[in-house]
C-alpha cells in the first residue's frame, strides 16, 4: 500500500517530500534557536541588560512552541491518510496561533523593549513578523487549493483503496504542489530572520555586559591608581616637606639659639655691675625668648597643624569625584550600551566610541593628577621661600653676644653701649615678631591661594571631562542615527566600482575599463600578424620568423632608448660629479645611439626586397661600429670614470660589456650565415622571387629560431646598461642633493653656532647693569646718606684722628672714584665679551675645512657606486649631520656653561658692595655716640678713629679687590671658553677622521658583522 499523503490514501509526488524536508529545515532551525538561549548569564548585575535579555528570550521561546507546532502539524498532514479536513484543519489552528502570536502575542514585550531605550530591536521584530504573517497568509491560501485539489482527488475514486496515481495527478496540479512547499521554505526565510535577532541581540548582550564589567574594572583601578599613587603621593610628599623643612629650621634656631645664649649668661657676670644693665636687660632677654626651644616648638606646632589643614583641604578639592563620574558618565555608558544592544550600526559605532569611552577616566586622572604635581612644586618653592626667610631671622641674633661683649670690655661709657645695644634689639626683637607674622602670613595666603587653585584646575579638569563626555554621546546619537554613511563613501563610476584607495592600485590592468583597452589592443595585433606577407631579408619571398625578428628588433630599439640618460640636474659646484656626469651620459649615449643603428638596419634588413648582400653588409657594419664602441670607442670616458672614482663603474661596464659583446660576436657570425643560405636560395632560384617551400630548403627553422634567440639575448643584455647608468647617475643626483642639503645645513650651524654668542651676551649684558647700579647706588649712601646726618660734621674735621678718617673716606668714596669703579665693572664685561666673540670668528671656513674630507669620503662611497655603496652611504651620512650637529652643541654647551659660572660672580659682587657698606654702616651711629659723650668724646674718637681710618683705607684696597675679582672671573670665563672652543673643534677633527677611516673599510668590506 503507498504511505497516505495530505490526508487521502495516494501518492502526492513531488509535494510530499519536498513539504516534509522544508518543514524539518525550518525545525532545525528553531532548534538552533533553542540552542541560541542557552548562552552565558550576565555578570555586570545591570538591569537593563537582564530585561531586555529575559524579554528576547521570551519572544524566541514563544516563537519557537508556535513555529514547532505548526511545522509539526505540516509534517502530520503530509503523512496524513484522513480525513482531509482534520489534518488540514490542524494546520489551519497552527498557523491562526503563529500568526496570533507575531500579531499581537509578543506585544506587550515589544513595548517593554521600546521602553527600555532599544525600539529598533523591537522594529527588527516586528519586521520580520511581518514578512512572515505575509507567508503564513500564502501558506493558508496555497493550502486551501491544495486541500480542494486532494478532497476532489478523493471524490472521483470514491473508494476505500488507494486512489490511482492519474486520478492523483489529474487533480492535484504539481503547481499547488510547489507553491506549499515554497510557502514553507519562505517560513525557513522569515524564522532564520527571527532567529538572527534573537541571536545576534544576545551576543550583543554579552558583549554589552563585558564592556560594563571592564569599565567597571577600569574605573576603579584608575581611581585605585589615582587614590593612592597620586593623591597619597601629594599628602606624603607635603608632610615629608614641611617636616624636613620644619626640622631643618628648628635646629638651626636650636642651636643658634643655644650657642647664643650660653654665651649670653657666660657673659652675664660682666654685665651686670653695669649701670642700666637691668633696664636693658629685657631686651636682650626677651630677643633670646623669641628663639628659645618653646617657642620654636610652639610655632612648628602651629605650621604643623596648618599645612595638616592644608593637606585635608586639598584632599577635599576631589572628595566627589566618583559622585562626579557617577552623575556624569554613567549617562554616556547607558547610552553606549543602548546604542551597542539596539542601534542598526551597533558594532561600528560601539568599535568607534567605545576607546573613547575607556580613555575618559584615563583623560581625567592624568588632567587632576597633574592639578596636584603643580601644587606640590609651589608648596615645595613656599617652603623653600620660609626656610630662607626663617634663616634671614636668624641674622637678628647671630651678633648679639659679640656686640655684648664689646660692651662688657668697655670701661667707660658701657652703660651708654649697653643702651645703645638694647635700642637696636629692643627693635630687632620687634622686627623679629614682625618677621614671624608676615611668614605666618604668607604661609596662610599662599596655602588659601593654592586650594583655591587646585580647586579651579580640578573643576576646570571636570568641565573638560564633561565637555568630552558631551561630544562622545553628540558623535554616538549621529552614528546611532546615520551608521556607517557617518564616514563611509563609495563611488560608482561608468559602471565600475571606484573607491578611494583606487590609485593606489599596482596593477591598473585589473581594472574593469583598462582591460577592454587590452583586450582591443590584442585583437589589432593578432588581426596584424594575420595579415599579407611582406618581403623579408632582401628577397622578395616570405621567411618563417621574419615578422618576429621585425618586432624583437623594435623593442630592442626601445630598450636601447632606455639606456639614453636622463638629464639630471647638478646644483652644487662639486665638480668631480658634473665630471662622471658628463662621463656616463656620454658612455650611455654612444651605446644607445650605436645599438639603435643595429636595431635599425636588422628592422630594414629583415623588411627587405634586397639587393643582396648590401643590405645584410649594412647590418653587419652596424654591429661592427656597435663592437667597436664597446670595445675602444669609450676608453676616455672610462678612465675618467677610473681616476674619478676607482674601478667599481667600470667593472660593472666591462661585464655588461662582456655579455654583450659575446652575444653580437653570435650576432654577426648568424647573419652571415643567413646571408649565404638565402644567396645559395637565390642561385638556385635563379631569382629574388623565391617560393616558400624552395626557401625553407635553405633558410630552416632551426636556423631562424637561433636567429631569434640571439635577437632575444641581445635584447636581455641591454637592461643590465639601462641599470648600470640609471643607478650611477641616480648616485650623482643622491650625492648632490645630499651635499646641497649638508652645505646648507653647515651655513646653518655656523650662523647658530655664532647666533648662540648673541644670546650669551643678550643673557649677559643685562645682567651687569643691575649690580653697576647696586654698586654705584650702595656706595654712595656713605656721602648722601650717612654724613648728612652727622650734624657736628665740623666737630670731626677739628679733630685730628676724625679728620684722618673722613679725608680717607672722602677718598675712598669719592662720587668719581665710585662712579670709575662701578663702569669698570660694566667695562671689564664689555672687554670680555669682544675678546670671547673672536673665538669663533670664521667659524664657517673652519667647518670648510674640517668637514671637506669626511663629506668627500661619503660622497665617495656612494658615487663609485661600489656593492656596497649605498649601504655605507646611508650608514654614515646620518653620522655627518650628527658630527655638524654635536660640534653646534659643543659650542652651546661652552656658552651655556660660562653664563652659569659668571651668575656666581653677578652673586658675589653686590654682596662685596654690602660688605663695604658694612664699613661705613654705623658710622654715624658710633660717632655720634662719641660726640654725646661731652666731656671725653676726644678720647673716644682717638678709641675708633684708628679703625675706621683702616677701614677706609682697606675700602680702597677692597674696591680694587672687587674690581681685581671681575677682571680675574672675566679673564677666566675667556679662557675658559677659549679652552672649550678649542676642544669642540679638536673632537670635530677626531670624529671627522674617524668617519672617513670607517667608510674606507665599508666601502672594501661592507657590514661589520
Amino acid at each position: 500500500m503507498p504511505k497516505p499523503d495530505f490526508g487521502i490514501r495516494g501518492i502526492v509526488a513531488p509535494g510530499r517530500n519536498g513539504v516534509i524536508r522544508a518543514a524539518r529545515r525550518v525545525i532545525n532551525s528553531l532548534d538552533n534557536l533553542a540552542e541560541t538561549s542557552t548562552s552565558e548569564n550576565l555578570e555586570s548585575g545591570y538591569q537593563l541588560l537582564i530585561d531586555v535579555r529575559n524579554d528576547i528570550l521570551s519572544i524566541g521561546s514563544s516563537f519557537q512552541g508556535s513555529g514547532l507546532t505548526l511545522l509539526n502539524s505540516i509534517i502530520s498532514l503530509a503523512n496524513s491518510n484522513g480525513q482531509v479536513s482534520n489534518g488540514f484543519t490542524q494546520v489551519y489552528n497552527a498557523i491562526g496561533a503563529l500568526d496570533l502570536l507575531v500579531k499581537s502575542g509578543l506585544n506587550t514585550k515589544l513595548r517593554r523593549l521600546v521602553e527600555n531605550g532599544v525600539p529598533y530591536i523591537a522594529q527588527q521584530f516586528r519586521n520580520s513578523f511581518a514578512e512572515l504573517r505575509k507567508v503564513l497568509r500564502e501558506l493558508r491560501n496555497d493550502l486551501q487549493k491544495l486541500q480542494s485539489e486532494v478532497e476532489a482527488a478523493a471524490a472521483e475514486h470514491n473508494d476505500s483503496g488507494a486512489i490511482p496515481s492519474n486520478i492523483v495527478r489529474r487533480h492535484v496540479l504539481t503547481k499547488t504542489q510547489n507553491d506549499v512547499r515554497n510557502d514553507v521554505t519562505n517560513i525557513h526565510s522569515a524564522t532564520s530572520a527571527v532567529r538572527f535577532v534573537v541571536q545576534n541581540t544576545l551576543t550583543q548582550l554579552h558583549e554589552a555586559d563585558e564592556f560594563l564589567q571592564d569599565i567597571v574594572r577600569k574605573a576603579k583601578r584608575e581611581f585605585t591608581e589615582y587614590e593612592e599613587h597620586d593623591l597619597k603621593h601629594f599628602e606624603n610628599h607635603v608632610e615629608q616637606l614641611a617636616q624636613s623643612t620644619l626640622s631643618h629650621i628648628s635646629e638651626e634656631y636650636g642651636e643658634l639659639a643655644t650657642s647664643e645664649l650660653s654665651a649670653y649668661n657666660q657673659l652675664l657676670p660682666r654685665l651686670r655691675p653695669i649701670t642700666g644693665f637691668s633696664d636693658a636687660a629685657p631686651s636682650f632677654d626677651s630677643l633670646l625668648d623669641s628663639y628659645s626651644p618653646a617657642i620654636v616648638s610652639t610655632t612648628q606646632s602651629y605650621y604643623n597643624v596648618t599645612l595638616t589643614f592644608y593637606i585635608g583641604n586639598a584632599l577635599n578639592v576631589e572628595e566627589g569625584v566618583e559622585g562626579f563620574f557617577k552623575d556624569n558618565l554613567c549617562k554616556l555608558i547607558r547610552e553606549t550600551i543602548r546604542v551597542l544592544i539596539g542601534s542598526k550600526s551597533s558594532d561600528f559605532c560601539f568599535s568607534r566610541i567605545s576607546p573613547r569611552v575607556f580613555k575618559l577616566f584615563d583623560q581625567y586622572y592624568y588632567s587632576a593628577s597633574q592639578c596636584f604635581r603643580s601644587e606640590k612644586a609651589r608648596i615645595r618653592t613656599l617652603l623653600k621661600i620660609v626656610e630662607i626667610l626663617a634663616e634671614s631671622l636668624l641674622f637678628n641674633l647671630e651678633d648679639l653676644v659679640e656686640n655684648l661683649t664689646v660692651c662688657a670690655e668697655m670701661c667707660t661709657d658701657a652703660d651708654v653701649c649697653l643702651r645703645r645695644q638694647a635700642g637696636f634689639y629692643d627693635e630687632l626683637g620687634g622686627l623679629l615678631l614682625q618677621g614671624y607674622d608676615i611668614i605666618r602670613h604668607l604661609v596662610e595666603h599662599e596655602l588659601a591661594a593654592s586650594i583655591q587653585r587646585l580647586t579651579a584646575c580640578v573643576q576646570a579638569t571636570r568641565f573638560t571631562t564633561l565637555h568630552d563626555i558631551h561630544e562622545i554621546s553628540h558623535q554616538l546619537r549621529s552614528c546611532d542615527k546615520h551608521g556607517h554613511m557617518h564616514v563611509h563613501r563609495e563611488t560608482v563610476l561608468n559602471g565600475c566600482f571606484y573607491y578611494r584607495f583606487w590609485k593606489k592600485m599596482k596593477n591598473p590592468i585589473y581594472g574593469c575599463c583598462y582591460c577592454w583597452v587590452v583586450t582591443i589592443l590584442a585583437l589589432g595585433y593578432l588581426q596584424g600578424i594575420q595579415g599579407s606577407p611582406r618581403p623579408d631579408f632582401g628577397i622578395d619571398g616570405a621567411i618563417n620568423g621574419a615578422v618576429r625578428v621585425i618586432a624583437i628588433a623594435g623593442q630592442t630599439n626601445v630598450t636601447f632608448e632606455d639606456i639614453k640618460p636622463d638629464n639630471i640636474t647638478l646644483t652644487t659646484n662639486y665638480t668631480r660629479l658634473y665630471t662622471l656626469r658628463t662621463a656616463l651620459s656620454t658612455i650611455a649615449t654612444r651605446i644607445a645611439t650605436d645599438g639603435q643603428s643595429v636595431t635599425t638596419a636588422l628592422e630594414t634588413l629583415a623588411n627587405s626586397t634586397g639587393s643582396l648582400p648590401i643590405v645584410f653588409n649594412d647590418t653587419l657594419t652596424a654591429v661592427t661600429a656597435l663592437q667597436t664602441q664597446l670595445l675602444s670607442g669609450l676608453a676616455p670616458q672610462r678612465t675618467t670614470i677610473q681616476n674619478a672614482v676607482g674601478p667599481a663603474i667600470n667593472l660593472m661596464l666591462t661585464d655588461a660589456g662582456k655579455r654583450l659583446q659575446g652575444t653580437l660576436t653570435r650576432l654577426n657570425n648568424q647573419l652571415g650565415s643567413l646571408n649565404a643560405s638565402i644567396t645559395t636560395a637565390v642561385l638556385v632560384s635563379g631569382s629574388s622571387t623565391i617560393a616558400p617551400e624552395v626557401i625553407r630548403n635553405y633558410v630552416t627553422p632551426v636556423q631562424m629560431a637561433a636567429f631569434k634567440r640571439t635577437l632575444h639575448e641581445f635584447q636581455t643584455d641591454l637592461p643590465l646598461f639601462d641599470h648600470i647608468i640609471t643607478l650611477t647617475l641616480k648616485h650623482l643626483q643622491m650625492a648632490d642633493t645630499y651635499l646641497s642639503s649638508y652645505m646648507t645645513q653647515a651655513m646653518m650651524a655656523a650662523n647658530d653656532a655664532l647666533g648662540h654668542y648673541a644670546a650669551f651676551k643678550l643673557n649677559v649684558e643685562p645682567l651687569t647693569m643691575p649690580v653697576e647700579n647696586y654698586i654705584f647706588n650702595e656706595l654712595t649712601k656713605y656721602r648722601y646718606d650717612e654724613l648728612p646726618d652727622i650734624y657736628y660734621l665740623s666737630d670731626l674735621q677739628a679733630d685730628t684722628y676724625m679728620k684722618a678718617v673722613l679725608d680717607q673716606f672722602d677718598i675712598a668714596y669719592d662720587d668719581v672714584r665710585i662712579s670709575d669703579l662701578s663702569l669698570n665693572f660694566t667695562e671689564s664685561f664689555t672687554d670680555y665679551l669682544k675678546k670671547v666673540v673672536v673665538l669663533d670668528d670664521y667659524l664657517d671656513r673652519f667647518f670648510d675645512s674640517q668637514l671637506c674630507e669626511p663629506v668627500r669620503a661619503v660622497l665617495q662611497v656612494l658615487i663609485a657606486s661600489g656593492p656596497w655603496a649605498e649601504y655605507c652611504f646611508h650608514k654614515y651620512w646620518p653620522k655627518l649631520d650628527v658630527l655638524l650637529q654635536n660640534a653646534v652643541d659643543d659650542y652651546t654647551k661652552c656658552y651655556q656653561i660660562e653664563e652659569i659660572r659668571l651668575e656666581r660672580i653677578f652673586a658675589i659682587v653686590p654682596r662685596l658692595v654690602d660688605q663695604l657698606v658694612y664699613d661705613f654702616q654705623y658710622w654715624a651711629d658710633h660717632t655720634a655716640t662719641c660726640y654725646d659723650l661731652y666731656l671725653t668724646y676726644a678720647d673716644c674718637f682717638k678709641s675708633i678713629g684708628p679703625a675706621y681710618k683702616e677701614l677706609a683705607l682697606l675700602a680702597v684696597a677692597k674696591q680694587q679687590d672687587l674690581l681685581d675679582l671681575t677682571i680675574l672671573e672675566t679673564t677666566a670665563s675667556y679662557n675658559r671658553i677659549g679652552a672649550c672652543f678649542a676642544t669642540a673643534k679638536y673632537d670635530l677633527v677626531l670624529s671627522a677622521e674617524k668617519i672617513v677611516s670607517a667608510v674606507a673599510k665599508c666601502e672594501t668590506s661592507g657590514p661589520n658583522v
